[in-house]
C-alpha cells in the first residue's frame, strides 16, 4: 500500500534536513536497486533514469555518508541479531533512526508456552528499551492481518488490525497508516491517490491524529499533499525539504 515509499521520502527529507544517519533493515525491500534507487531520484529530484553518471555518483556518496543497510545473509534475521547489529550502527557510525521493514520478516523466537501477545509484547519492551538506552528512534513497518479480520479492504485499518496482538496499539508512542482506498480507478488506471492517518500520538508535544491526502507524482517519483476531497496537489508539497 506504499509504506515503504512513503517513508523512505520522509526519513530522507528528515535525515536530508538535519544531517542524520539511518539505519535500515529492509528485510523485504532490497536496498540496490530499488531503495537507492528513490533516494537517488529523492537526491536528485529527477527519476534516477534521467540522471547523468555525476548526478549518480553525487546521490551515492550522499547515501552512503546517511544510511545503513542491515540484511541478514541467510534473510533469516532474529530480533537479537537485528538489535545486536544496529547496536554498532549506533555507536560506531551515529545512526539516530533504526527502521525496521517489516516486522512480519523477523524470525519468531517465541519461549516455551509464551502466546503470540505475550511475545510482542516482549519484543516492543525491548526496543523501546533500545531506543531510550542508545537514543534512536526506532520505527517498525507492519503489515494488517487480512482482510476480513475486523475491517474491511476499502477502510483504512487500525493499529490493534497488526497481525498478532493489541500491544501495536496501546504500546506503541506514534501510529500511523499509510491508505489506499483504491488502487484502480474506473478506467482500469492505477490509482495515486493515498491517505497518511496519524492514529496515535502518546505525547502531546508529538502531534495529534490526524490524516492527510497524498498523491504520488509518479512522473517525479515523490508524494505531495492534496486535498482530501479534491485532491489536488498544494502548493506547500511534502516533497520540498525547505517546509
Amino acid at each position: 500500500m506504499g509504506k515503504t515509499t512513503l517513508w523512505t521520502q520522509l526519513w530522507y527529507q528528515i535525515i536530508a534536513q538535519y544531517g542524520l544517519v539511518a539505519c535500515i533493515a529492509s528485510f523485504e525491500t532490497r536496498p540496490k536497486p530499488h531503495l537507492r534507487r528513490q533516494l537517488r531520484t529523492l537526491h536528485a529530484r529527477r527519476l534516477e533514469g534521467t540522471l547523468d553518471p555525476p548526478e549518480i555518483a553525487a546521490a551515492d556518496r550522499w547515501i552512503e555518508d546517511h544510511y545503513l543497510f542491515l540484511q541478514h545473509p541467510e534473510r533469516r534475521p532474529t530480533l537479537q541479531w537485528l538489535l545486536m547489529n544496529a547496536e554498532v550502527a549506533v555507536r560506531r557510525n551515529g545512526a539516530k533512526i533504526l527502521q525496521i521493514d517489516p516486522w512480519n520478516r523477523l524470525e519468531g523466537s517465541r519461549e516455551r508456552g509464551e502466546s503470540e501477545t505475550d511475545y510482542i509484547g516482549r519484543c516492543l519492551r525491548e526496543l523501546y528499551s533500545f531506543a531510550v538506552d542508545l537514543d534512536c528512534h526506532v520505527q517498525i513497518i507492519a503489515h494488517p492481518a487480512k482482510a476480513g479480520d475486523g475491517y474491511r479492504r476499502s477502510d483504512p485499518p487500525e493499529l490493534e488490525h497488526i497481525h498478532g496482538s493489541k500491544h501495536w496499539d496501546n504500546m506503541v508512542d506514534q501510529g500511523f497508516v499509510v491508505h489506499r482506498p483504491r488502487l484502480f480507478n474506473d478506467a482500469g488506471k492505477c490509482e495515486y491517490y493515498a491517505e497518511l492517518h496519524h492514529k496515535k500520538a502518546r505525547f502531546e508535544e508529538l502531534g495529534y491524529a490526524t490524516k492527510l491526502g497524498l498523491e504520488f507524482q509518479y512522473d517525479c517519483g515523490r508524494y505531495a499533499t492534496c486535498n482530501l476531497q479534491t485532491k489536488k496537489p498544494k502548493q506547500q508539497a511534502l516533497a520540498s525539504e525547505d517546509e
